[in-house]
């Protein structure tokens, strides 16, 4: 494979995700604004604000499947970023005001409620441009530049500065970030445009395998993530809401040796199918080890009596995010799902879910006296049943490789062969991609394009589906004037090869 190129999409890319994580880790789930822990009136904001997080994904999340192009308005995109950011402010500043009122003053819950759908809908928007980045700029360069951003939130808002005017003034402007950030990487396209399947509907039996396939895989992981957020929240459902405060060193490193080693992972794969297979396979055993160890030291602290330590399941619940969400936008790179509700299914549903869970324990006596008498009860059948569907996945990801691993070999049954080229169409393909500014994957898909393989061939040939190939044959047609295929190999052979001076 070619070398890497950061271009300002990429930038983008890695500067929303900063915010996004922002957003995602320190404001969904506590901090510093909502302050759930330490008053009732946190709670109950908190409360209302995952409610209506939950609410609004799975209203998104139908909507998306409607009307592709909900989550592609400016407008509304725009609105939700000032709006998200006001209402954090007025949350933080009314519940300093009322912090001895009641819990249900109407102006806070209006304010939870709005921030809570405003947040949902920006993630949303944001993740489905991050797949249409990977799309359109290639896989290992969108994910990359994600992994930057998410090492960068680490980084600039560390525990000691989270409290302080600094952390909450980063907090309260996330959501107006993600909405900058996803207007600029939507500048210049089409609104509504959802540029795969533009050449056509997706067909043939081994397509919708390998649908149903991904379908199967995100949905054992969403369950996997939402038993594995049961176990690291244990914490709050065993001893009810408590501060917590301390956050180990090791914690940061740890999570930035594990996006160093998916950023190595993803830099050293020589080809796709080496880049799809090996990360997703990391990440499945990385994710599980992470989990066994959690499970095996907070099922320890139960029967023995030792002292619990809150950093090995926050280091669990930051593993989970992270590996949820490169496992989504592979397995999306592979199919031809929807991306929004794709992800706030897998993501943020999931997480949502495990919190509801935890605080509706936490916050009802008999609930919490029932966990807390069968503590050791509890934790093994979550292990138990967590261990049996990261079985499944790991088998529904080997079916998956099974089924491309058919499509290649279809491939390589093709009438034309790319290694019988000679060197001057090989040449002529790179002058070509040159002078259209190609990206790398479309270059790829030009060069079987051009030596006779069929759209089917060419998936089988990247591992990639048929609807992912039809993206990047979208965008040879778009940049070169094309219509057809016999339209692309005129232009490589004549005016548009190697002699060609058009301008993209």
């Amino acid at each position: 494979m070619r070398g890497l190129t950061f271009g300002r999409s990429h930038v983008l890319i890695g500067a929303g995700w900063l915010f996004a994580w922002l957003m995602l880790e320190m404001v969904f789930f506590g901090e510093p604004m909502f302050k759930y822990s330490s008053s009732r009136i946190g709670l109950t904001l908190y409360f209302i604000a995952i409610c209506t997080v939950a609410i609004a994904s799975i209203a998104l999340s139908y909507g998306a499947v409607r009307r592709p192009d909900i989550m592609r308005s400016h407008k509304a995109m725009a609105i939700c970023g000032g709006l998200g950011s006001v209402t954090l402010v007025l949350i933080r500043v009314s519940a300093g005001i009322n912090s001895g009122a009641s819990p249900w003053t109407p102006g806070i819950v209006v304010c939870s409620v709005a921030f809570g759908a405003c947040a949902t809908f920006l993630l949303g928007a944001f993740a489905r441009c991050t797949i249409d980045e990977v799309f359109a700029q290639g896989l290992r360069g969108t994910l990359c530049a994600v992994l930057v951003g998410i090492a960068l939130s680490f980084l600039v808002l560390p525990r000691f500065l989270r409290d302080g005017l600094y952390g909450e003034t980063l907090v309260a402007l996330s959501p107006l970030a993600v909405a900058a950030f996803t207007l600029l990487l939507d500048h210049g396209r089409a609104p509504g445009a959802d540029e795969r399947g533009e050449v056509g509907a997706s067909d043939g039996q081994d397509d919708a395998r390998a649908r149903r396939m991904s379908v199967l895989i995100l949905v054992e992981l969403a369950a996997l993530s939402f038993l594995m957020y049961l176990i690291s929240y244990f914490d709050y459902v065993a001893a009810s809401v408590q501060v917590v405060i301390e956050e180990d060193t090791y914690l940061y490193v740890a999570v930035l040796v594990m996006i160093a080693v998916l950023a190595a992972t993803l830099l050293l794969a020589r080809t796709e199918r080496q880049l799809t297979t090996s990360v997703l396979l990391l990440l499945l055993f990385g994710i599980m080890t992470v989990t066994l160890v959690a499970f095996f030291g907070v099922l320890t602290y139960v029967v023995y009596g030792g002292s619990y330590v809150y950093p090995l399941t926050k280091l669990l619940r930051r593993v989970v995010k992270i590996g949820m969400l490169f496992a989504l936008v592979i397995t999306l790179y592979q199919s031809s799902l929807p991306a929004s509700p794709t992800f706030l299914g897998v993501i943020v549903l999931p997480l949502v879910c495990g919190k509801l869970v935890q605080l509706t324990i936490a916050t009802a006596p008999s609930l919490r006296d029932l966990v807390t008498l069968n503590e050791y009860f509890y934790l093994v059948g979550i292990g138990f049943v967590t261990i049996v569907l990261w079985s499944l996945a790991l088998i529904s990801c080997v079916r998956g490789g099974a089924i491309l691993d058919a499509q290649a070999s279809e491939g390589d049954r093709a009438n034309a062969t790319l290694e019988g080229w000679s060197a001057e169409p090989a040449a002529r393909v790179g002058a070509m991609a040159r002078a259209y500014s190609l990206t790398e994957r479309e270059t790829d898909v030009l060069r079987y394009l051009a030596a006779g393989y069929s759209l089917k061939a060419i998936a089988g040939k990247l591992c990639v589906s048929q609807n992912t190939v039809k993206t990047h044959v979208t965008g040879i047609y778009r940049k070169t004037g094309a219509h057809a295929r016999q339209d692309v190999i005129n232009l490589l052979h004549g005016d548009g090869g190697a002699n060609t001076t058009k301008a993209h």
